[in-house]
């Protein structure tokens, strides 16, 4: 029975618990991920006051052997000795204990390791805790069973639960994403339920759980757990105890450059396969669809990229062509009646294609669209190099080059890229190498993105120090530490479904702008929308929600007409 607490978090997080703990309290951490790191005398534990461990220890090779090892030593105790268990823990600040550690030996020498299960602990701190039980549960019965049964679902928390503790706590800002996750926490939490006629308490787990859960017990429970239970602390009352700064919210709506709008509508027109990862690719960089022709390095610019689509579309009529008097001279053979009808469909998917190519070159070579180019050549270009980098670059890339350059002109600026696209990140990755501008990307195993963080973070800045950090917006932003953001920049809308788009975005804007306390001055974030696209209408469907929780709940009668007139209109552009 000791005053430790255990964190118990996703391996990417134990350093930051570390640091923050050290920074903002007196309290004596331990870090233990490592087998280094858990040989530790048994009298450093207990001078410590919080034990951090990652669920990959936990469920690692090396600290599962341990405990494989301990239960087989104690089994043999309880057979062969009178030595109780309680004694054993008695035991527990000798110099020489014996039956506490489990003992590996090696070459002769032999190890002793601490066990978590030897110790009770004052409180255990599960952090990100949805991480831990998210493994989805089919609806069909048979597969549930078998989801259920597969190690990698229950393992972690199954080693969590064998751990004695005074107090648990479970932290997460995810929803529960099935009833079994929330049974799950009740089972960590240790809840029972108190039943009539004297019934001993059942603990709760998932199969008790679903046992009440089509009663009256079942209501009682959720009643319970969600309004009694879990604690949510709102913006309001975490701002009463620390200030936390007022985000400016900007977005850049970017017009198309002609040939990127002739090559958007061309792909929008026949809802090709993967149509609208496409469409976002164009909005991102036309120059890297291979559709297109694209990653050639002939393709330095948007012209040279409309000449090889013309030149590739052109190619594939003339082949589709051929095949079709090929399949027309077959169909004339009398050797090929019995096969007529398969001919006469693949005759028609082929002449489908021939309409597709037609139109497809009847966009690109319309004299409306040079006549768009010329114009555009001698409008925009003298507006500065964001407009001459265009040709090169894309509208949103050469945009966004350039609102990070006049950004980084403030040496206190740091910059934080999101996107939930690899190509886009890639992309800008290459060319803000190619100003000579240091950026770091948070990705790869857990020690690349502690080494990535750390880069970014750095109190020590010089010339050559990253002042650009790019992340994941759906895998990276999780636990993410940055505290030295200024600049927040989502380079696309979450696409998918619009309740979770929206708790994506404001999971990662809301990351971002609490964890820039530190600054004394408030988080810009900008969004970098190409107008009249998926991607326009992904972002107004996206800020309903946005505009709804700033207003009550309620909408203006002008948000309703233009969120109406995308969806109606599709994307041929009518937005004003």
């Amino acid at each position: 029975d000791t005053h430790l607490s255990l964190v118990v978090c996703p391996s990417h997080l134990c350093i930051q618990w570390k640091e923050q703990i050290e920074k903002h309290s007196n309290l004596k951490v331990m870090l233990v991920t490592t087998k280094p790191q858990h040989n530790a005398a048994p009298s450093k534990y207990f001078k410590h006051d919080i034990i951090i461990t990652s669920e990959k220890f936990l469920t690692g090779s090396h600290y599962t052997k341990l405990l494989k090892d301990e239960y087989k030593i104690r089994k043999q105790q309880s057979k062969s000795s009178a030595l109780s268990f309680g004694s054993v823990v008695d035991n527990m600040w000798n110099s020489e204990p014996s039956g506490l550690f489990s003992q590996a030996a090696k070459g002769g020498n032999k190890k002793q390791y601490m066990l978590f299960t030897d110790i009770k602990w004052k409180r255990i701190i599960l952090d990100e805790g949805h991480e831990f039980v998210i493994t989805p549960i089919p609806k069909t019965p048979f597969l549930r069973k078998q989801a259920l049964e597969k190690p990698n679902f229950k393992k972690i928390m199954e080693t969590i639960n064998k751990l004695e503790s005074h107090t648990n706590w479970y932290l997460t800002a995810t929803p529960f994403p099935s009833v079994e996750h929330g049974a799950a926490v009740a089972e960590f939490l240790k809840i029972k339920l108190s039943l009539p006629n004297g019934n001993p308490p059942p603990q709760m787990d998932i199969e008790c759980y679903n046992t009440f859960m089509n009663r009256p017990q079942g209501y009682v429970i959720h009643q319970v757990m969600h309004g009694y239970l879990f604690s949510r602390n709102t913006k309001t009352n975490i701002g009463e105890e620390n200030h936390l700064p007022q985000e400016l919210q900007s977005e850049q709506i970017i017009e198309f450059h002609p040939i990127e709008r002739a090559l958007y509508k061309m792909t929008v027109a026949h809802k090709m396969n993967n149509w609208e990862k496409i469409a976002r690719k164009i909005c991102a960089q036309a120059h890297d669809v291979w559709e297109f022709g694209g990653y050639g390095t002939s393709t330095r610019t948007l012209e040279d990229l409309l000449r090889n689509t013309i030149r590739r579309r052109t190619n594939l009529l003339h082949q589709t062509n051929e095949n079709v008097w090929s399949i027309e001279n077959r169909m004339r053979n009398p050797n090929f009646l019995e096969r007529r009808e398969s001919l006469l469909q693949q005759k028609q998917k082929l002449e489908e294609k021939i309409a597709k190519y037609s139109c497809d070159l009847e966009i690109l070579e319309d004299p409306k669209l040079r006549q768009a180019i010329d114009k555009w050549n001698t409008e925009m270009k003298h507006l500065g190099s964001v407009y001459r980098n265009t040709p090169e670059l894309g509208t949103k890339i050469s945009a966004f080059l350039q609102w990070t350059k006049d950004t980084l002109k403030d040496e206190r600026n740091r910059i934080v890229i999101f996107s939930q696209y690899q190509y886009t990140l890639t992309t800008c990755e290459r060319l803000l190498k190619r100003e000579d501008i240091k950026i770091v990307w948070c990705k790869g195993n857990v020690h690349m993105r502690q080494k990535a963080l750390a880069a970014f973070q750095s109190e020590d800045w010089d010339q050559t120090s990253a002042r650009v950090l790019m992340l994941s917006l759906c895998q990276a932003a999780a636990g993410a530490n940055l505290t030295k953001a200024t600049h927040i920049c989502l380079l696309d809308p979450v696409a998918g479904a619009e309740e979770s788009a929206y708790t994506t975005e404001i999971q990662a804007v809301g990351r971002a702008v609490r964890q820039a306390m530190d600054n004394d001055r408030p988080c810009r974030i900008v969004r970098f929308i190409v107008k009249d696209t998926i991607e326009h209408e992904l972002y107004l469907r996206n800020h309903k929600k946005w505009r709804e929780e700033d207003k009550g709940g309620t909408q203006s009668k002008q948000e309703e007409d233009d969120s109406a007139a995308v969806r109606a209109e599709g994307l041929d552009g009518i937005i004003d």
